[in-house]
């Protein structure tokens, strides 16, 4: 009879200790998750898409003389469409990196009459296009009307005949880097004012490898955009 009651008292203590460890359990695991509610960052809507804020834009510009940084061509002048398609990659601290890219539907260069290796060659104006598949800017000011940016981009090109002199090439590559602004009304971009030293060349595929280096103003103006 005295082992059967200590072991009724013993098998009593027991669900006594089993009782109060689930309910200690559940008193710690209740404090973790207000704990959580409590602490835990608000929920921010994200946006549907990593395209928000691209758009789609009609550049165009115009360079009334070359220099002498790269190429060594002289007194060429410079007419550059492109439609390009630009998307915003990243935004910190201020800064918005993008992408973009395009295709050039319509270039033009006119050379002036001049000799060449003991030939005279008459004024010409050579007409031409391409793609720049590639192309980075960096833009500042995110909440300005007013935002200053840089960008550099590179492609091909494709002439009616040898640019910018004979014995060089129909076919070229080109990059730019520059600068400008962009202009903002009521949170939306509409215009875009810019510089780009432009760079022509063949890369030393034709016999003749000059260059040209234009000083390339120009306005580039939205025909679509997704909203932010």
């Amino acid at each position: 009879m005295v082992a059967g009651r200590l072991l009724l008292e013993f098998l009593r203590l027991v669900m006594k200790l089993v009782r109060a460890r689930s309910l200690l359990i559940w008193l710690l695991g209740s404090a973790v998750s207000i704990f959580a509610q409590e602490n835990s960052p608000p929920v921010v809507p994200q946006s549907h898409s990593w395209l928000t804020g691209s758009e789609l834009r009609v550049v165009g510009g115009y360079s009334p003389l070359s220099t002498k940084l790269i190429g060594v061509t002289h007194n060429r002048r410079l007419v550059f469409t492109a439609l390009e398609y630009a998307v915003p990659l990243a935004h910190f601290h201020g800064v918005t990196l993008g992408y973009y890219g395009g295709i050039v539907p319509f270039v033009s260069i006119h050379k002036p009459a001049e000799p060449i290796n003991g030939t005279a060659y008459p004024a010409a104006t050579n007409w031409g296009g391409g793609v720049e598949p590639l192309g980075f800017s960096f833009s500042f000011r995110n909440t300005s009307k007013l935002r200053p940016f840089f960008d550099t981009a590179g492609g091909i090109l494709y002439f009616n005949d040898q640019v910018p002199i004979a014995q060089s090439s129909q076919f070229n590559f080109m990059f730019h880097f520059g600068g400008g602004i962009e202009l903002y009304r009521n949170g939306s971009h509409f215009l875009t004012l810019g510089f780009r030293y432009h760079h022509i060349s063949n890369a030393d595929t034709a016999h003749f490898n000059p260059g040209i280096d234009s000083n390339l103003f120009y306005v580039a103006v939205p025909i679509w955009k997704r909203a932010r």
